[in-house]
């Protein structure tokens, strides 16, 4: 695992979410090239499924099952809320390994 790669990546895709300009999907599509470098080990074993769900949604978007990059504007923002979420729970677990390796 590699947490802090973890946290670097979302933390960028965020960050780049929240700069750009333009649609929901815009937005989504910004941080495709930020998940193709993190893996499913390197994230804390309960949150690898829903990272290999968003990545998976995020290929998607890049594969001929959309060939426009067209992405609905709810489905965008409910990619978009994942995305944060996942963020927050990874920022999250991060901060209890901290502390808890500061109490050992």
């Amino acid at each position: 695992m590699n947490i802090q790669n973890c946290v670097a990546r979302l933390d960028e895709c965020i960050s780049e979410m929240l700069l750009r300009s333009g649609s929901a999907a815009d937005r989504v599509l910004v941080c495709t090239p930020k998940f193709t470098g993190l893996g499913p080990s390197d994230f804390p074993l309960e949150l690898a499924q829903e990272f290999r769900n968003i990545r998976a949604n995020l290929r998607g978007l890049l594969s001929d099952k959309f060939p426009d990059n067209s992405i609905s504007p709810k489905d965008a923002r409910r990619l978009i809320e994942r995305i944060f979420a996942l963020y927050r729970a990874v920022v999250e677990h991060n901060h209890k390994q901290k502390y808890l390796a500061g109490i050992k």
